[in-house]
């Protein structure tokens, strides 16, 4: 085991906005973050957001 670790998720584009730095953040720098178009699909509810601060 050399400690590596695959995750697949199958998310709507629109909630990769900041998963890439919360990502590299839990990484410490070390994560490797790929994103391949899936497939249209239907309107999935609201995203969560925030109360303050930016993008």
């Amino acid at each position: 085991n050399d400690g590596t670790v695959v995750v697949k998720y199958k998310i709507p584009t629109r909630g990769l906005i900041g998963l890439r730095n919360d990502i590299l953040t839990a990484s410490r720098g070390t994560a490797i973050l790929n994103t391949v178009f899936d497939s249209y699909g239907p309107w999935a509810g609201d995203m969560s957001t925030r109360e303050q601060g930016s993008l």
